[in-house]
């Protein structure tokens, strides 16, 4: 049977997150903490922006890591039956809808999470050489990455679920190399996530800091304070949605080891599970605990390495 609550999870960071800038971010408007001619005596006289070729490197790098993830889940769901196959179909493309509708409606100049994800930085544009070009070239550089990103996260989520959705048919059949390929299976898509949201969170700071090359010494320092409080912002976000992703499968394995006992003969306590078990994410050495550890949180490490990058002189 499907559990879609456990696919849920997955966008339950995002969404308070979305909540959370709303309802605590008094002021979210940047240019509006200062006067506009300020900003505009800040701007370099015709100053190359830079960082362009290096957006587009990380979003390049960013979809082919969604593409090859997704692809691995969908092989995966694949292998369940047709009827099953059908049910997480409906259920990841129902969540997909649901979360573009979501971004769909948070592009409202009114809300939080628009004006400090995306109107900010593009009026940081505004006065400048540039802003003609890329006025609307910028939502196109948001909006492209951001959907594959959710694709590869809904995917992920639903291919995790359906190493499951058979289970308790399967159990008494499994073999101790079945049940291991089972846990193996998820500890790869858990890892391959964790690099989906490591590049995700790569290409949103380098996007959040293109704007701080056009801006005097003063300006520039504001933009890049402000870009690295978002981007560790969001590097926060996506380590919650690593573990809102795969915590459900993996608290889910636990509960059914006394099922892996009985399958394989072991006893009911599960006492007699193999060594093997006790050396994955579930019941792992300290090697592998720290493994889980890092990979849960790389996106968030990702992020505050990228704001001490970006202030590098270059």
């Amino acid at each position: 049977m499907i559990f879609p609550w456990r696919i849920f999870v997955t966008i339950v960071p995002l969404m308070i997150a979305l909540l959370a800038l709303q309802f605590f971010v008094p002021d979210t408007e940047l240019r509006a903490t200062m006067a506009e001619s300020w900003w505009q005596s800040q701007l370099k006289p015709a100053a190359y922006s830079g960082g362009f070729i290096g957006y587009a490197t990380a979003v390049s790098v960013h979809i082919l890591i969604c593409i090859v993830v997704i692809a691995f889940n969908l092989y995966h769901i694949r292998a369940c039956e047709k009827s099953s196959r059908r049910r997480l179909l409906s259920i990841a493309i129902a969540y997909l809808l649901l979360l573009s509708g979501l971004l769909i409606a948070t592009n409202h100049p009114g809300l939080a999470a628009y004006k400090i994800t995306f109107l900010n930085f593009r009026e940081l544009y505004a006065g400048s050489h540039l802003f003609d070009v890329l006025q609307t070239m910028l939502g196109v550089q948001v909006i492209v990455p951001t959907l594959f990103g959710i694709a590869a996260v809904i995917f992920a989520a639903t291919g995790a679920e359906s190493l499951f959705v058979d289970f308790d048919k399967e159990a008494p059949k499994l073999s101790e190399a079945e049940l291991k390929a089972k846990i193996a299976i998820l500890k790869r898509g858990f890892q391959s996530l964790s690099i989906v949201l490591v590049s995700t969170t790569i290409a949103a700071a380098v996007f959040f800091h293109l704007p701080a090359r056009l801006y005097k010494e003063d300006g520039e320092k504001i933009v890049t304070a402000y870009a690295d409080e978002v981007t560790i912002f969001w590097g926060a976000i996506f380590t919650l949605t690593l573990i809102a992703t795969y915590a459900p499968h993996l608290f889910r394995l636990r509960s059914l080891s006394k099922s892996y006992a009985k399958a394989l003969k072991r006893s009911a306590d599960g006492s007699g599970l193999p060594e093997w078990l006790s050396d994955t994410a579930l019941f792992g050495n300290f090697k592998t605990h720290l493994t889980t550890l890092f990979t849960l949180l790389a996106p968030l490490i990702t992020g505050s390495l990228s704001t001490i990058i970006q202030s590098l002189p270059l």
